[in-house]
């Protein structure tokens, strides 16, 4: 039976912003969390023969700090922080009154730094340091009407953010390193958006080679009947061809699960498994 949940009290303006992130949050509570609910990802021809890999090292669908592992692969603890610090606003933030309307406005920025370090290790292939970070500026504004001894808040924030990214670099030089980018986390959307497939990031190496970011779709069955079409997690491309898959929702207790292709490159292999533990590791929004 899954839990009761609670809210914390919202201003409105706040609200019809975050509701669809809410809702996908609230979606991948209900499929970590209720036995109700099976998610099962559907995959590619070319995954068919290949074993899923059950992912250890996270705490429900949330990561802890201990070493990520799924089959042969693993990282080492990993290192992750998050600084928040206060900017100077630009031209047009600031703060006054309106005299005998007793009007304040009042605007603030704030910006936060996410990093994420860790060692990617793998069989027949020299292990990945892997290097990533995010920048998120938001902008508040807030006002304050006073009127017959009331204060009458109201307020409105924007966020500017820069994509998750990062570097994968082979140890003591041996092999071309990658980049990446990571797009918008996949959420368990439901209906017509679950086949969506775009922006969700792409690696490349030195060498040439890319890797892009696919939606992995499932389907959620009910004990007691339905079915939906959701997005499960992800499918790594080479050139058209599916090498590997991560379904960062798991199944039943939402650790995940990974698939490689066994007849890719060990050092390709190694290069997808850095980049699936990132997927798997990288802070929630």
């Amino acid at each position: 039976m899954c839990r009761r949940m609670t809210k914390t009290p919202m201003r409105v303006s706040d609200t019809a912003a975050a509701m669809p992130a809410l809702r996908a949050l609230l979606l991948a509570l209900a499929l970590a969390a209720c036995q109700s609910v099976q998610l099962r990802p559907e995959l590619p021809d070319t995954l068919a023969a290949s074993p899923a890999l059950a992912v250890s090292g996270r705490t429900g669908w949330l990561p802890d700090r201990s070493p990520l592992r799924f089959g042969d692969f693993a990282t080492s603890a990993r290192r992750v922080a998050e600084q928040t610090t206060r900017v100077p606003c630009p031209a047009g933030c600031s703060r006054f009154n309106l005299g005998i309307f007793g009007v304040t406005f009042e605007t603030q920025r704030t910006r936060a730094r996410q990093t994420l370090v860790f060692t990617q290790e793998g069989p027949g292939a020299p292990a990945l340091r892997v290097e990533a970070f995010q920048a998120r500026e938001k902008e508040e504004r807030e006002w304050t009407w006073q009127a017959f001894g009331l204060n009458l808040r109201d307020g409105q924030s924007k966020v500017f953010e820069q994509p998750f990214s990062g570097t994968l670099v082979p140890l003591a030089g041996a092999g071309p390193a990658w980049r990446f980018v990571l797009g918008n986390p996949v959420a368990p959307t439901p209906g017509a958006d679950a086949e969506a497939a775009g922006g969700l990031g792409f690696a490349e190496s030195e060498s040439g080679q890319r890797i892009e970011l696919r939606a992995l779709i499932g389907a959620a069955e009910r004990t007691g009947g339905g079915r939906a079409t959701l997005r499960a997690g992800y499918r790594l491309e080479i050139d058209g061809r599916t090498v590997g898959a991560v379904s960062v929702f798991g199944s039943g207790q939402g650790q995940g699960e990974v698939w490689l292709a066994p007849q890719i490159d060990p050092a390709l292999r190694q290069a997808a498994a850095a980049l699936i533990s990132t997927l798997l590791l990288r802070p929630f929004p």
